[in-house]
Parts: C-alpha cells; sequence; structure tokens
C-alpha cells in the first residue's frame, strides 16, 4: 500500500467517525453556549459594569475576595443572562449564595432570595417545555464570604401539569391593577394559604393573582373545575367560561368545554377578600357535549408578511433583551412592527418611528418565521 493511499484511507475513516460522532451529539443550547456575565461595584447592579466577560459557567466560591481586580471585595454584584435550549421535562434548578440571589426563568421569578446570609442553597422543581427558554441571575455580596453558584439537572418523572407551567403574576390590591408585586412560575395552581399569604411579599387579605398559560390537548370535551375562596374567573382559548368574581366560601365552579385539539390560552384570575385563601384548577377529559369554543381568530397580519402586530393592550419595549431592560417605548395593540433579530423568547422589532429595540416573542403575531431571524444583541 502506498503512502499516499493510506494517508487518504486514514482521512476518509477519520471523517466517518467525526460525522458519527457529530450525529450522537445532544443539542446543548439554541442562542449562546455561555453566559454574559456582568459585574458591579455596588449591591443591586445599576449604573455602568466595571467588568463585562463570557463565563462557562455559575461556579463561583471567591472566599474573601472578587470576580475581578476591578470588582471591589465587598459591596457588590453581577448579573448573568444566557439562553438555552431545554428538553421537556422537569427540571430542578438550584441557586446557592453568600449573600444574596435572584433566578428569572423566561421572565418569570422563580428564585427570591435577596437577602443576607450564610452559604444556603435554593432550589425549585419547575416544568420545561420543548424549546429555547431564557435564565437571568443577579447575585450580591454585602460582605465576607462571596458564594454564588447555579445549576439545573433533569428529575426523573411525569409532567407535573397538563397546561405545562404556569406564569403567576401576584398584586398587593384585590384588582389585578397596576404591576404586579412579584412574579413567578407555578408548576400547579393548587394552593390553600389558609390565613396566610402566597408570599412574604404580599399581605394575607385583600390580594390577588393572575396566571396564563398554555393547555396542549387532543380533541375532546375537558372539563375545567375551580375551587375558590374567594373569588376566580377563568378563560379558556380567550373565552370567559367561569365567572364567579364575588366572595366564596371553598366553592368548586366546574365548565365543560369542547376543544378541537392542539394548544390553547388558560388564564385563571384570582383575587383573596379576607380568611381563608384558597384557589385550585384541575383539568380532565371527559365524554358527552360541552360549550364549543372556536380556535382564537389572529389578526390580520400586514402586506407583504415582513411585519408583526403587537397581540397585547400596550407592550414594552426594551433596550435589552431582559425584563430588567430599560423601557424605551410603549406602543399599543395592533401595532405593526418589523422583526429583525432574535435573542431567545425576544425579538428584536424596529417601530414605525425607526427606533430599534426587543419585546416577547409570544405578544407577537406574525408569518414570520422568527427561528429564520439572526441571533445577537
Amino acid at each position: 500500500m502506498t503512502r499516499s493511499l493510506r494517508i487518504s484511507l486514514f482521512i476518509a475513516l477519520l471523517v466517518s467517525l467525526l460525522a458519527a460522532g457529530l450525529a450522537v451529539q445532544p443539542r446543548a443550547s439554541a442562542a449562546d453556549e455561555k453566559w454574559r456575565a456582568r459585574y458591579y461595584n455596588n449591591r443591586d447592579a445599576s449604573g455602568d459594569p466595571v467588568v463585562r466577560r463570557d463565563e462557562k459557567a455559575i461556579d463561583y466560591d471567591w472566599g474573601d475576595g472578587s470576580p475581578h481586580n476591578d470588582v471591589d471585595d465587598d459591596n457588590f454584584s453581577a448579573r448573568w443572562t444566557r439562553a438555552v435550549f431545554l428538553n421537556a421535562g422537569v427540571y430542578r434548578f438550584t441557586a446557592t449564595m453568600d449573600d444574596g440571589m435572584r433566578v428569572w426563568i423566561d421572565d418569570a421569578l422563580v428564585i427570591d432570595e435577596w437577602k443576607d446570609s450564610q452559604v444556603r442553597s435554593v432550589a425549585v422543581d419547575l416544568y420545561m417545555t420543548t424549546g429555547d427558554h431564557d435564565l437571568e441571575v443577579r447575585y450580591y455580596e454585602k460582605g465576607g464570604k462571596a458564594v454564588a453558584k447555579f445549576d439545573w439537572a433533569l428529575v426523573q418523572g411525569p409532567p407535573p401539569t397538563v397546561a405545562s407551567r404556569w406564569r403567576g403574576q401576584y398584586f398587593n390590591n384585590q384588582s389585578l391593577s397596576g404591576s404586579p408585586t412579584f412574579e413567578r412560575a407555578d408548576n400547579v395552581i393548587d394552593f390553600n394559604w389558609k390565613t396566610g399569604s402566597p408570599w412574604p411579599t404580599i399581605p394575607a387579605d385583600r390580594f390577588s393573582v393572575r396566571w396564563t398559560g398554555a393547555f396542549d390537548h387532543d380533541p375532546g370535551v375537558y372539563r375545567f373545575s375551580v375551587t375558590t375562596d374567594d373569588g376566580a374567573r377563568l378563560w379558556v382559548n380567550d373565552r370567559l367560561v367561569i365567572d364567579e368574581w364575588r366572595d366564596n366560601q371553598d366553592a368548586l365552579f366546574q365548565a365543560d368545554v369542547s376543544l378541537p385539539g392542539g394548544t390553547v390560552p388558560v388564564r385563571l384570575d384570582y383575587y383573596e377578600n379576607g380568611g381563608a385563601a384558597l384557589i385550585k384548577l384541575t383539568i380532565e377529559r371527559i365524554s358527552g357535549a360541552g360549550t364549543i369554543l372556536p380556535p382564537t381568530p389572529q389578526p390580520d397580519l400586514p402586506p407583504g408578511q415582513t411585519a408583526v402586530v403587537v397581540n397585547a393592550r400596550w407592550l414594552n419595549v426594551r433596550a435589552e433583551p431582559a425584563l430588567s431592560g430599560e423601557v424605551i417605548a410603549v406602543i399599543p395593540g395592533g401595532q405593526v412592527v418589523t422583526p429583525i433579530g432574535r435573542f431567545g423568547g425576544w425579538i428584536k422589532v424596529v417601530l414605525p418611528s425607526g427606533l430599534e429595540g426587543w419585546v416577547g416573542s409570544s405578544y407577537l403575531a406574525s408569518s414570520v418565521d422568527f427561528t429564520t431571524l439572526p441571533v445577537g444583541t
């Protein structure tokens, strides 16, 4: 065998092995492989960062030191952002900190430990749908030891709810007015707070909550059951099917709904007046006739299929692809905008005025395939 033939065979074998290896590699991240890290010489991640860099992981024990020579040893903070691809399943997200840390997933606050303390770990289990998910971690160090770690792992077991994961918005009033006091992702809507409250910053009486989610289902008739103390309203496919916005005492209300299959939006509003606080939603498939709800009509798309229509009453346009990004404009429902980029669950758009900014993709309706947009910030 000649030397040139041996080299050719070796190259062919190497290429085939590499191709086989690449074929079985799982998809790890759709948008970016590293964290975008920002460090600040204050405890609230405000102003201009003194250090910007990309990092492979949030896994730090700085002891009595700091992340960088330009970062003070005490009274500093950090902000990490990243978009990751996850397969469907229940994941455990774990934050370890000294002193404080907050974690947002898809703009929902899921871990809120913004307080001085010694080293401790806090975990939350969430059902994640297949696709891109935005992660944001914020951390501050007051003094002494400095520890910041965050990771996630797949947890064995079936999904906790047929409606995937609920976005819960909690308000310090009974009317869901103003901005929510806090947000989080709730696995299920099954709460009995008794005479207490959902969160330390929420009063025990006269509060309200709004949950929104997507219900994936096969064709059939479904029974939506709401147990409440006090008031509740339920929308399925943008149609009001339960309207009991009044004081109730551990009352059960049901609506049978015929659905054609696919995915429909579900929204549950709740308020607590006084005394016991209880809310629960269950969904089960049954036989028999029900109220037929047609699919939600899509808004008219602009000519040329090059722009999108904002599908919300009012929508914030932000300077960065994150809930913490500065609001640079507010646009009304029906506004036509042009998509020019994406980052996780955010879409970069151009307004008619020429201003560029970021909006959540779930608030847009379009014939444009967002996955074809360039990724970047």
